[in-house]
C-alpha cells in the first residue's frame, strides 16, 4: 500500500513517493495533488456529471431521507470510493479506502490545506 497513515498533518498524503527535484516539490509554488483534493472537487457537483466521468457505480444504497450512497470499487486494486448524494442529486460528502496516490500532478498552491474526508 502506498498511502501514509492518516494523521492531522498528512491527510491524503502519499507515503514512499519521492519528492520532485528543483522543478517542483518543496521549491515549487504548488503542493502535490492528493486523492482528497480530487474527491473534494466533486462536492457540489450534480450526480449525472460524476457518473458520466466515473461510470456506473458498483453499489448504490437509497436512504430514507431521499439521499443515496454511491460506491465505486476497482476490482483490480481494491480501491473503494464512496459519495453521498443529497436528495437534490448533488454530491455532498465522500470517503475512500485502499486507493493509491495521485502521482506526478501539481495541486493547489502550497499552504492550501488538504481537505479531510467528509463521510
Amino acid at each position: 500500500m502506498l498511502e501514509a497513515p492518516v494523521q492531522a498533518g498528512n491527510l491524503g498524503a502519499c507515503g514512499r513517493v519521492k519528492p520532485r527535484t528543483v522543478n517542483g516539490g518543496w521549491l515549487g509554488k504548488n503542493r502535490r495533488l492528493t486523492r482528497n483534493d480530487v474527491m473534494q472537487s466533486w462536492v457540489g457537483e450534480p450526480t449525472p456529471e460524476l457518473v458520466s466521468r466515473w461510470g456506473a457505480p458498483t453499489r448504490t444504497y437509497d436512504n430514507r431521507d431521499g439521499s443515496r450512497i454511491l460506491t465505486w470499487i476497482d476490482a483490480w486494486s481494491g480501491c473503494t470510493q464512496t459519495m453521498l448524494i443529497d436528495a437534490q442529486d448533488i454530491v455532498s460528502r465522500w470517503r475512500y479506502s485502499d486507493c493509491r496516490c495521485v502521482q506526478g500532478v501539481d495541486g493547489p498552491p502550497k499552504g492550501t490545506p488538504v481537505p479531510p474526508m467528509t463521510l
